[in-house]
Formats: structure tokens, sequence, C-alpha cells
């Protein structure tokens, strides 16, 4: 039999919500939680957007850097998810791609970094 499939824990969410909504403590308090838990259930990319709203970019590029190692960064997201938006002008978020192999000039995901 097949072991059932991991559920993303609602921490991550909460993170997410807390900080999208202003309420940082709460939000922090359950990031330090969640960033505990296996990625199976508390994905490091979903931690990182809720970092980034925090405006934790260290925190962020850890949390990316972790999702990294593990292969699980959705590209769509990388490119497109409002709340990476100021952790795409940070230079890190160009070495992030580099290690991609994603960093050539004709790159969608390099459009929106600086040059």
């Amino acid at each position: 039999m097949a072991a059932a499939a991991a559920h993303t824990d609602p921490g991550v969410w909460t993170a997410k919500i807390y900080a999208l909504s202003g309420e940082s403590e709460r939000a922090r308090a359950v990031l330090n939680e969640a960033v505990q838990k296996p990625d199976e259930v508390a994905p490091a990319y979903m931690l990182a957007e809720a970092a980034a709203v925090l405006g934790d970019l260290d925190e962020c590029f850890r949390l990316l850097d972790r999702a990294y190692e593990n292969n699980r960064i959705p590209l769509q997201g990388l490119r497109n998810a409002l709340e990476l938006e100021a952790m795409r002008r940070d230079p890190r978020f160009m070495r992030l791609l580099k290690k991609m192999n994603l960093a050539q000039r004709d790159s969608p995901l390099a459009e929106r970094s600086p040059a």
C-alpha cells in the first residue's frame, strides 16, 4: 500500500496570512516554529514567501537555498509571486538563479532582476 501524501502544515499558511495582514510578531512566531518541520509538510519555498513579506530577506534566502537543495523551488513562483518582489532586487537573487542555471540574459527570470 502506498504511503499517504503529506499535507502542508497549516502553520505555513498562517505565517503568510499574519505577515500579509501586518501581524509581524505572530507571523514570526509561527514561522519560527514552521521552519523546524520537514520540507514535505512545511515547504521552505512557502516559508520564504512569509519571510519576504516580513522583510527578512536573510531568512528568505536561507529558506530558498533550503528549497533549492531539496529540489522544491517552483520556477513560476520565483518569477511571479508578489511576496517575493523585494527579494528579486537583492543581488542574492541573481546568485540563486546562477546556481539553478537560469541566469542567462534571455531567461524570463533574469529579466525581472536588476542588470
